[in-house]
């Protein structure tokens, strides 16, 4: 078995959904194929400029309320040290104007 095949047997090929794509989208003709490259790296190039795809970050419910809670705790915490500090120089000033 070639290498190719063994490829297309590992990850077979996809079939093409045209009815999901956006309106306005069509097929590369092959006229166009030039206009595709890859530099060293692997990274896709059309026109010369670079290809790149993002994936949206999707958060579940939970992981929405884990983030809240972590926030607001942090926030709880900073206020906190911030009182605490204020008390303790608010100790130290207190006594060293009561003992000199």
């Amino acid at each position: 078995m070639s290498e190719r095949a063994q490829e297309i047997e590992d990850i077979p090929i996809q079939k093409v959904k045209r009815s999901k794509w956006p309106e306005g989208v069509r097929t590369i003709a092959i006229d166009e194929f030039d206009g595709l490259g890859v530099d060293r790296n692997g990274d896709l190039f059309w026109q010369g400029r670079h290809v790149e795809i993002k994936k949206p970050l999707f958060l579940t419910f939970w992981q929405k309320v884990g983030a809240i809670l972590v926030a607001s705790s942090s926030i709880l915490i900073a206020a906190i040290e911030v009182v605490r500090f204020y008390f303790e120089m608010a100790a130290k000033y207190i006594t060293t104007i009561i003992v000199p």
